[in-house]
């Protein structure tokens, strides 16, 4: 499983960027003209809280040696989704509750196959101040 993303309750920022890798170091899956959704869901419930779509994004995501991240935006990454990266953004009620939830990832591309995600990203939503 990810870390875990903490955000404050009742927020619409910040945006989640995901990268889905075919398994090998810098090997990504190509996520041009994909639907991309997360599924939101209470931790220990099955009742799902949101369905937040997703949008591929330009760039790749590469690490270096010492751990710093570049984005190369350069072609053939200067297409959306060809990196393998998606953006989510929080819509108002999505965080309206506070507590633990995970977000499973899910993708489906032109020809109606799927792909889902094996690890779900786990979130902590905690109450807002006042």
């Amino acid at each position: 499983m990810a870390d875990q993303v903490n955000l404050v309750q009742n927020d619409t920022l910040p945006s989640i960027f995901i990268v889905l890798d075919a398994g090998a170091e810098d090997e990504v899956i190509d996520l041009t003209g994909v639907i991309a959704r997360m599924y939101f869901v209470p931790v220990g419930e099955t009742t799902l809280k949101a369905t937040i779509v997703g949008t591929p994004v330009i760039g790749k995501l590469t690490t270096a040696d010492d751990g710093t991240e570049t984005l190369d935006e350069t072609a053939p990454y200067d297409v959306p989704g060809a990196g393998g990266r998606i953006r989510f953004d929080w819509s108002a009620g999505d965080l309206s509750d506070s507590g633990y939830f995970d977000g499973e990832v899910e993708v489906t591309f032109s020809d109606t196959s799927k792909l889902t995600a094996f690890n779900k990203i786990r979130f902590y939503v905690r109450p807002e101040a006042g």
